[in-house]
């Protein structure tokens, strides 16, 4: 008898790319880009690489804004673990490589009790 398999093994056997094909790369491929999104280059492996993109994709997902309606649409689990995974990766680089912005001016304690 199987284990009960954990959400992080579950989202790793989750074919992203299957479930994007079937619901979304009609509406979202080269010719028709509605929304203005293609989803034909984009890299499902590496979301990262177009994070700002893939953010607006996850709101879409878990909105329940698409597929819109009176689209053929995924279950509900599929669509929870699209955006997971596309979550979970944005999340994983994130974390490897944290970036605080960028800081034009950096003026010391001592510098700043000098100038009073």
């Amino acid at each position: 008898m199987a284990a009960a398999q954990t959400p992080v093994k579950a989202a790793r056997q989750f074919d992203a790319s299957a479930l994007v094909n079937r619901y979304c790369a009609d509406c979202h491929g080269d010719e028709m880009h509605r929304g203005g999104l293609s989803l034909e280059s984009f890299d499902l492996v590496h979301p990262e690489k177009n994070a700002e993109e893939t953010e607006k994709i996850v709101r879409k997902l878990r909105a329940g804004m698409m597929p819109p309606p009176g689209k053929e649409r995924p279950s509900g689990a599929e669509l929870d673990a699209l955006a997971a995974s596309l979550e979970t990766n944005l999340d994983r680089v994130a974390a490897a490589h944290p970036y605080a912005g960028f800081t034009p001016l950096h003026r010391s304690i001592e510098w700043s009790m000098q100038t009073q």
